[in-house]
Order: C-alpha cells, then structure tokens, then sequence
C-alpha cells in the first residue's frame, strides 16, 4: 500500500470520526479561506467587475420585485372594481325591488 493511498485511508476513518457539525465547521473555514485567498489574488480591474455585476444583480432584484408589486397592484385594482360592480347591481335591485320568477 503506498502511502498515498494510507493516508487517503486515515484520513476517510478521521473524517467517519469527527461529528457532522465539526466536518459542516471545517468545510465553512476552508470555504471562508478560499474566498479570501481569492479576494487577494484579484486585479483591481476583477474588483471593479465583480462590483457591477453586483449592481446589476440587485438592480434586476428590485425590478423583480416593482414588477411584482405592480402585479399585485393589478390585481387590487381588478378585484375593487368586480366588488364595485357587484355592490351597484345589489343597490340597483334593492332601488328597484324585487324582480324575476321569485315575484308573486
């Protein structure tokens, strides 16, 4: 067995060891330090694309979100005007008394 491959062996027992939530831990700090190795590796030219996509990315985020109050809105705007119509129908046959096959 080389001792590549008796490493990569310790290292899967030390792995089936540790707890799920140290193994979660330890993959966040080895993710956190990638990102950090990388923000310092970065040109400032990197740094200022990755800003406006950033911008971009919440500018689109908000016009999601107008357009989605719109849509709401328009909805509102829809169900005020059936309740409109209906409440004008009510006061019409209430004005005009009772009327159809019920009157006797």
């Amino acid at each position: 067995m080389s001792s590549a491959a008796l490493h990569y062996g310790l290292r899967g027992l030390a792995l089936s060891s540790r707890t799920e939530l140290q193994q979660v831990l330890e993959r966040r700090r080895r993710v956190q330090s990638d990102r950090e190795e990388e923000e310092e590796t970065r040109t400032p030219l990197e740094d200022e694309l990755i800003r406006r996509q950033q911008k971009l990315l919440e500018k689109e985020k908000q016009d999601e979100e107008r357009v989605q109050e719109d849509v709401h809105l328009m909805e509102f705007v829809r169900v005020r005007q059936n309740l409109r119509k209906i409440h004008s129908v009510i006061q019409n046959r209430a004005a005009n008394g009772p009327s159809g096959p019920d009157q006797r």
